[in-house]
């Protein structure tokens, strides 16, 4: 877990743009999380990936998926089926 967590830190703005092809779904715990940088993440994926979007999930914490398991699942699987039909938590930003 920390050699994972760890590398998310080391990710700068600018490495972000060198994804490409890949639909990304980006999302912020409302309690801790700094949602404007999630936000920000999101214009920057989505130049190249234009599927791509970004959720603030607003009454959770950063490990919203512990305190929430059941709306992390939907929304997981939601995203991988190419669903429109993401939980109601899920409240989007970008």
């Amino acid at each position: 877990m920390r050699d994972g967590y760890g590398g998310c830190l080391q990710v700068q703005l600018e490495q972000l743009q060198d994804i490409t092809q890949t639909r990304i779904m980006l999302v912020a715990g409302g309690k801790q999380d700094d949602v404007e940088t999630t936000k920000l993440m999101c214009e920057i994926i989505k130049n190249k990936c234009p599927g791509s979007r970004a959720f603030v999930v607003t009454n959770a914490v950063h490990g919203w998926d512990l305190q929430f398991p059941s709306v992390f699942a939907e929304g997981v699987r939601a995203w991988v089926e190419a669903s429109e039909e993401l939980p109601e938590e899920f409240e989007e930003l970008f």
